[in-house]
């Protein structure tokens, strides 16, 4: 049987390195604000693309079966971090907003996920943090070029919803608050964080 040496192989050592750095910050969650990477990955896809998803749509963006995500969205609700409104366009469906205690504790996140990647990338100078991005990306490239397009993972949040609809076209969007938060609001923490 031929050899292969799994630990310097570079697939073992992104996984690794990934799933290290969401254990990471999933215990820094957990013990700073009270919410699992897993929650928090929802969190983040209802503010980068505003509130009202669709359970269907949220499954897609976050690569997800339906069926992995319903609990995380049950204990989201559960503890308050979420709400669940009926489609008002199909009762069959519902919709996902975020609640006011998510406003209140996302600061709370960002500096979270801040610390983290700074622990991560301590002692890395900057152009090699750089050249680790443009690799990275480039391999997620590769692999999207040859794979099956029903395969193929959204390159943006953003183009997951351009896929889906136009917001502002429908009823249940609330410019106002899509605005503040999901726009002024993470470029106000952005700058809060450099």
């Amino acid at each position: 049987m031929p050899s292969f040496d799994y630990e310097s192989n570079p697939g073992f050592i992104i996984n690794r390195t990934a799933r290290t750095l969401s254990r990471s910050l999933d215990i820094r969650l957990r013990n700073g604000v009270g919410v699992t990477f897993a929650q928090w990955r929802v969190l983040v896809l209802l503010t980068k693309t505003h509130d009202g998803l669709s359970q269907k749509e949220m499954a897609e963006g976050l690569g997800l079966e339906a069926p992995s995500l319903i609990p995380i969205l049950d204990k989201l609700q559960t503890d308050g971090f979420i709400e669940r409104r009926v489609d008002r366009n199909d009762r069959r469906n519902n919709r996902i907003y975020r609640s006011n205690k998510t406003f209140e504790v996302w600061a709370a996140t960002l500096e979270c996920a801040t610390q983290v990647l700074t622990i991560a990338l301590a002692g890395i100078a900057e152009d090699k943090v750089q050249i680790m991005k443009e690799v990275l990306e480039k391999i997620w490239i590769n692999l999207q070029k040859n794979m099956d397009p029903s395969a193929k993972t959204p390159e943006t949040i953003a183009e997951i919803i351009n896929q889906k609809r136009d917001y502002e076209k429908l009823p249940f969007y609330n410019s106002n608050r899509a605005e503040v938060v999901g726009g002024d609001y993470l470029q106000n923490a952005e700058s809060a964080k450099g």
